[in-house]
């Protein structure tokens, strides 16, 4: 009987209410769908930025630039090496070992003969 009671009352108070502010409760129906909307764009965007839209193309983009290698006369470093050689980049390579650099330099001259290749040694 309590909740019927205040189910009347709750109702009867909230039709009073838009009776006599017509004006507020459009307001808040306008901030209310500007608020879906703005949300519903927003994710929209990020959507399509994610999925939808091609990416840069990186190596296009920074073709003939430098790359830095750290590591690179042995295992994943001289295989990236090798990776942004051969899509015409010109690299840095570093490495502790100077005869190791020397060897990769001489192999990746005879490979990729138009890049330019820079050796620093640090340990």
């Amino acid at each position: 009987l309590t909740h019927i009671l205040l189910d009347k009352t709750l109702k009867h108070s909230l039709e009073s209410f838009g009776q006599k502010h017509t004006h507020l409760m459009a307001a808040f129906c306008l901030y209310g769908a500007y608020t879906v909307g703005s949300t519903a764009l927003s994710w929209s965007w990020r959507l399509f930025k994610t999925f939808l839209r091609p990416g840069r193309n990186l190596f296009k983009r920074y073709q003939g630039g430098y790359v830095l290698v750290t590591g690179a006369t042995f295992g994943l470093g001289l295989e990236y090496a090798r990776q942004f050689a051969d899509k015409g980049f010109n690299l840095v390579l570093v490495a502790r070992n100077q005869k190791k650099l020397d060897g990769v330099k001489r192999k990746f001259k005879e490979e990729f003969g138009d890049i330019d290749l820079k050796l620093i040694v640090f340990d």
